[in-house]
């Protein structure tokens, strides 16, 4: 699970990761899983052997899960346990949010640009994710923009360049109508975007470098007023309002790394690449995990009839060792009878 060199510097640099401690912190979690107990006592007993069971199915390893947030909360183990422990707490208690969440859920919502991956990185080599909540109201958000959260997050865990770097959001507010900011309220009065807060602060293996916002209506102020009490401080601060002032957003993010509609250069021949490449994996782990669990069972059963066969060679065995026992018993018998006889 070593770094590419590209990364190593960078990795180091940003979170303080050394091949030394990367091994020696991994090895520390890994014994708090193993211990299974919670310091702070926010996960019930087993939740994060569980969390690990459920991504069996994705192909990834014990170690790779639990590196995903050590990355996230820059080696700090104890910060590192409990993340995944919340992680665990949130899919039990919402599975209708978290469960078996598959990429072409979100192919509705991702052709209308209301989120994005883009394919590019900003100054900092972070991710970029983009949101145009516009015409939010016209497609079923409810409960589909968490599930989107839990597995855009879990899917872009992976790449070691977002472990190291992170991601930024951008949102743009164009053509945002006053329905839309009503919805976005309603939503909050129903928990959702409470939800959302919560997961992506505390429970998602993720560094959230920035979110920008620009284009916004006046009356965003209302809604983000509501949000923002569900951040921590650090998210706050790093959340600038830039208007129609796209100059300021590019010199965090090169224009050429950004679509049109945010001043940039940006061409995608296919808006969708991202998420069908995340369909196509998503498959194929799948049947991986079918073949792994084919195998399984087939060598269970392989494993059963050898014991069976040895077992019954075992009985065979016996019965041959009592036949000859009962056969010398008879001959002996017959030899007393004899003598007796004479």
């Amino acid at each position: 699970m070593e770094l590419p060199e590209h990364l190593q510097h960078a990795a180091e640099a940003e979170l303080g990761e050394t091949a030394e401690r990367r091994s020696a912190s991994l090895a520390e979690l890994k014994q708090l899983v193993a211990e299974n107990s919670s310091s702070a006592g926010l996960a019930p007993a087993g939740a994060i052997k569980a969390l690990l069971a459920a991504t069996a199915d994705t192909g990834l390893t014990t170690e790779e899960v639990l590196l995903q947030h050590l990355c996230a909360r820059k080696f700090n183990v104890a910060k590192a346990f409990e993340a995944p422990s919340l992680r665990a707490a949130f899919l039990q208690e919402y599975p209708d949010l978290s469960k078996d969440v598959a990429g072409s859920e979100f192919l509705q919502v991702y052709g209308r640009g209301l989120v994005r991956v883009l394919p590019s990185t900003d100054a900092a080599g972070r991710r970029i994710i983009s949101i145009r909540p516009s015409n939010m109201t016209e497609v079923p958000v409810d409960p589909l923009l968490i599930r989107w959260q839990v597995f855009v997050m879990s899917r872009l865990a992976r790449d070691p360049a977002f472990q190291v770097h992170g991601v930024v959001l951008v949102g743009n507010f164009d053509s945002v109508k006053l329905t839309d900011a009503k919805f976005m309220a309603g939503q909050l009065r129903h928990g959702r975007l409470r939800l959302m807060m919560h997961y992506i602060r505390s429970c998602a293996p993720a560094r959230i470098g920035g979110i920008f916002i620009v284009n916004q209506p006046k009356f965003i102020g209302i809604v983000w007023g509501l949000m923002s009490l569900f951040m921590g401080s650090k998210i706050r601060k790093r959340v600038p309002f830039l208007g129609n002032n796209l100059q300021a957003l590019h010199e965090a993010i090169p224009p050429a790394n950004l679509p049109p509609e945010l001043g940039g250069s940006l061409q995608q021949a296919d808006p969708l690449e991202w998420l069908q490449q995340q369909i196509e994996q998503q498959a194929e782990e799948q049947r991986a995990a079918e073949e792994g669990r084919a195998k399984h069972a087939a060598d269970v059963d392989c494993l059963r009839s050898f014991v069976i066969a040895d077992e019954e060679d075992a009985s065979m065995e016996l019965g041959g060792a009592e036949e000859a026992s009962n056969d010398g018993c008879s001959v002996a018998g017959a030899a007393d009878g004899d003598g007796e006889n004479l």
